[in-house]
């Protein structure tokens, strides 16, 4: 019998309950990995290989969207998976130019539901 391989989430925020939260949220369909800063979800995104990420937007040091910026323009290996901002904040002009240029595909704003990021992962690894 195989064994099915579950798709592989990087959730970036640096508020421990957060990523605890999306953790217990979605490990029973995905494998969840969590950082807590920029510099944490690089070294995730080398070594575990994420399928999609998802990262809050306003963090201490690098924002979201600086990372994701970095990563795209660095050409850092993982670049290429989908990237998706977690914000709290409607209207953010730097995120609106993310999307605008095709480096975020998405945004889900907190609180988010479950069925949210299910729909958004199913749509972005099809």
């Amino acid at each position: 019998m195989q064994k099915s391989i579950k798709t592989k989430i990087l959730y970036v925020d640096d508020e421990i309950i957060n990523n605890l939260n999306f953790e217990v949220l979605f490990r029973d369909k995905y494998t969840v990995f969590t950082a807590r800063n920029s510099e944490e979800a690089v070294e995730m995104i080398a070594s575990k290989k994420p399928d999609i990420i998802f990262s809050d937007q306003k963090m201490p040091g690098k924002s979201g969207a600086e990372m994701f910026i970095d990563l795209v323009e660095k050409s850092i290996e993982g670049s290429d998976v989908p990237k998706i901002i977690v914000t709290g904040y409607s209207d953010n002009e730097e995120v609106n130019n993310l999307l605008d240029n095709k480096t975020i595909c998405n945004v889900v704003f907190k609180p988010f539901k479950t069925q949210q990021i299910e729909k958004i992962i199913s749509e972005q690894l099809a």
